[in-house]
This record gives structure tokens, sequence and C-alpha cells, in this order.
């Protein structure tokens, strides 16, 4: 599919995202069209550091991308180590506005959730349930932290998990706040 796309000729801009499986076809193809590439988080933090082979390509990456996307400061930094352009590394966060998502009242969110108000710690999973998002890890804390509360939001498989792991699903963006 990355082949046809690379030659498609209605199209003005390449975009990869996870890197580098899904640059390396637009990275070698993509003849006159600018590309873009989207570093996540392990695409730059690990997977170039696992060997040689591995650091190589991310650099080729690197020189054929028009410009480069990172989710982090931290991670753009690691890229430019690596030989990637500064001028053409752009961190562009997916944090949390901390403005919108302020502490509220615990207590009423609590109560309003039906959450146990006995001062048990809970800890708040959202996004999407993937292995790649650390899920399997939490399910295993949740095993050896059975006095905490392990609460995720986000669509997805749900694993099989210790009963104090709950999954709520996909839920409305402005149903967040109250969790």
């Amino acid at each position: 599919t990355s082949a046809l796309l690379c030659r498609d000729n209605t199209l003005d801009i390449l975009q990869a995202h996870y890197i580098p499986h899904s640059s390396i076809i637009p990275s070698i193809l993509k003849h006159n069209k600018p590309l873009v590439i989207k570093f996540h988080g392990d695409d730059a933090r690990i997977f170039p550091y696992k060997n040689s082979l591995n650091r190589r390509i991310i650099h080729a990456s690197l020189l054929r991308a028009d410009h480069v996307l990172t989710a982090s400061e931290e991670m753009r930094k690691g890229l430019i180590a690596l030989g990637g352009d500064q001028n053409k590394i752009t961190a562009l966060s997916s944090g949390v506005d901390t403005r919108e998502y302020a502490p509220g009242d615990r207590d009423q969110s609590r109560k309003t959730l039906g959450l146990p108000t006995d001062g048990t710690m809970i800890i708040l999973f959202v996004g999407r349930i993937h292995p790649w998002k650390g899920i399997r890890e939490m399910i295993e804390a949740a095993r050896n932290l059975h006095h905490m509360l392990f609460i995720f939001i986000g669509p997805g498989t749900i694993p099989y998990h210790p009963e104090n792991c709950r999954f709520i699903g996909n839920i409305p963006h402005e149903n967040v706040k109250t969790w």
C-alpha cells in the first residue's frame, strides 16, 4: 500500500507514523513529494539503540524526511543527537491541558462515579487499550497492589485482569474530566 501511495500523483505530501516500519518505503520512493515522519515514543527512545542497523535505519529516515515531528522535546533532542537536522525537527506535544484538566473535588467525583470513598488509591489510565501503551505492565502492577483500584478508560480489547481492574470503555471527551 505504501508503495502505491508514494506513486499516487494526486497526493501533495506523504506522512509516516511509527518509525521505522511505516517510513522505510516512503523514504525510498518519495520522489519529489515532501515526506513528514512522526516519532511517537519507542521508535525514537528504544528502537535506534537496540543495534547499529536500527540506528542506520533511523538516521536514513531522518535524512530523507523533509520534516520530522516528535511527541516531546526530549525525543526531539534525541533525534538531533542521532543526526537529525534541528531545523527540520519539531516537538508537537499531545499532552494534557492542565488548565482544562485541573484537579477538582475528589470526593464528589468518586461519589458521582460510584467509586470507593474510603481513601482507596485509584490509578487511572486514559487512552487506547493496547499493549504498546503499557497495559500489561499496569495489570501486572494491579496483581501486586490488590489494595489499589486500577481504572482503564478507552477503546480496545480488554485483556485478562484481576478484580481490582475496571475497564470503562470509550466515553465522551467531556466526561473524562470527572474521572
